[in-house]
């Protein structure tokens, strides 16, 4: 059945979940909501989200623990936060990294955690081949560009960093102003910097085929169910109650919104569009052609889609209260700044149109660090803080998420993102915005 004839058959609630991103909208599926939680349910693990970190928590607890009867609650349906909203870089360079690297207490760990990370790049694709999860994963690597000898240098020092612990060419290797050329043909580009450990994937597609494979194996999966309570033990819905053993709670931004979290973590929007569809001999004199991410110094990432257009998004805003914003149309401000930031970019774009335009919250915590947590005692565990590049980390969190609450004595539940106590919490308002906001103008005028 075609796309269209899905959505002429779908309630206005599932053409709203189209509305969100040019990833839902393109899903040949229906969209129309699992059945919400309508009574008091008890089972083994309860988790609160139904995006990456959410469903893949569920996959690796039914990987192990096949006996294991987990219940999933999601506000919306699955895949409809910033699962279905990113950039759908699927990468193994994440700015946590370098952090962990720089303390010694951490550097060992670092560099398995790394090493791992890349390893979940090629793990995610296998996975998508044994489920039947078709997210037009591309495993080409990822360029990433400098405009100036400022960025160009600070590609210089990463691959230092990286090729002292472990990481040299060709995992991470600059690359002179002709070498970048080659790859990808952004206006301006005077070095590169490229990592072939990343694939670009569809990631609305990706966690709705993670919902469908946890669903196959057991797990009971909730749409429409809110979450307004945790207790210890409990999930309380607005129509129904989850006890469980234990909870986990895996839903990013969104739990700004739960009561007893609202400073955990800062929603940061990104936004994000596509072009229309470019025909062949443009892709490829774009260095579009295969479809490898590329990203800026400064800002701006993207690839090409399956279907040949351009997906391209940039760092958003924090709006004040912890606001999170769905109103992301093409001739808003933001919206209007990225596309003229991808035509600055890849100028031969000039006549060509953009179709979609959307935005997404991701969490930020208030030290900046990704963190894995589990409450022994209270049995409550909680992934979260991925970033911007989370589609990867994603998988790692869950699958460190779930070690955690069988007990196993892996080398993940040693890594630098396991913590023993959850991230400080932001200030309250005026202060949140102020430092959020005055931070992000320092760096984009002083960059590290």
């Amino acid at each position: 059945m075609s796309e269209a004839g899905v959505s002429s058959m779908e309630s206005d609630l599932a053409r709203s979940y189209r509305a969100q991103s040019y990833w839902l909208d393109s899903i040949e599926e229906s969209l129309e909501p699992r059945p919400p939680l309508e009574q008091e349910l008890q089972c083994d693990v309860a988790i609160v989200g139904a995006g990456f970190t959410g469903l893949w928590t569920a996959y690796f607890l039914k990987q192990h623990a096949p006996d294991l009867d987990i219940v999933i609650v999601e506000k919306e349906i699955a895949g409809f936060g910033a699962s279905g909203r990113n950039g759908g870089a699927c990468s193994a360079w994440w700015d946590a990294i370098f952090r962990w690297l720089r303390n010694p207490e951490t550097r060992t760990a670092a560099v398995h955690f790394q090493r791992r990370l890349i390893d979940t790049i090629a793990r995610i694709g296998e996975i998508c081949v044994s489920e039947g999860i078709d997210c037009h994963f591309s495993h080409e690597g990822l360029i990433m560009t400098a405009a100036n000898a400022e960025e160009a240098q600070q590609f210089s020092k990463a691959a230092h960093v990286l090729a002292k612990h472990g990481f040299p060419a060709p995992d991470y290797e600059m690359l002179d102003q002709a070498a970048t050329r080659e790859l990808v043909a952004i206006d301006g580009a005077c070095a590169g910097f490229f990592t072939p450990h990343n694939a670009a994937v569809q990631p609305a597609r990706l966690a709705r085929g993670l919902a469908k494979a946890v669903c196959a194996n057991g797990v009971r999966l909730f749409e429409r169910s809110p979450a307004v309570k945790l207790e210890d033990g409990r999930v309380v819905t607005d129509r129904g109650v989850v006890r469980a053993d234990t909870v986990l709670l895996a839903a990013e931004a969104y739990v700004t919104k739960l009561a007893g979290f609202e400073r955990q973590l800062a929603p940061i929007h990104s936004r994000m569009l596509v072009t229309a569809a470019l025909d062949q001999s443009l892709q490829e004199a774009l260095g579009l052609l295969p479809r490898r991410s590329f990203a800026m110094a400064g800002d701006g990432y993207g690839h090409l889609t399956a279907d040949g257009r351009i997906a391209f998004g940039a760092r958003g805003s924090y709006y004040f209260g912890s606001r999170i914003s769905n109103s992301f149309g093409p001739q808003t401000r933001d919206t209007q700044s990225v596309w003229q930031l991808l035509r600055t970019y890849f100028p031969a774009l000039r006549d060509v149109p953009m179709t979609h335009s959307w935005g997404g919250a991701m969490g930020l915590p208030r030290d900046e660090l990704p963190f894995v947590f589990l409450d022994e005692k209270r049995r409550f565990g909680w992934a979260g803080g991925h970033g911007p590049a989370g589609v990867a980390p994603s998988c790692m969190a869950g699958e460190t998420l779930a070690d955690l609450v069988l007990g196993l004595d892996t080398p993940h539940v040693r890594e630098p993102w396991v913590v023993d106590a959850l991230p400080p919490l932001w200030e309250l308002e005026p202060l949140r915005w102020l430092g959020i906001t005055g931070v992000k103008t320092w760096r984009q005028w002083f960059p590290a």
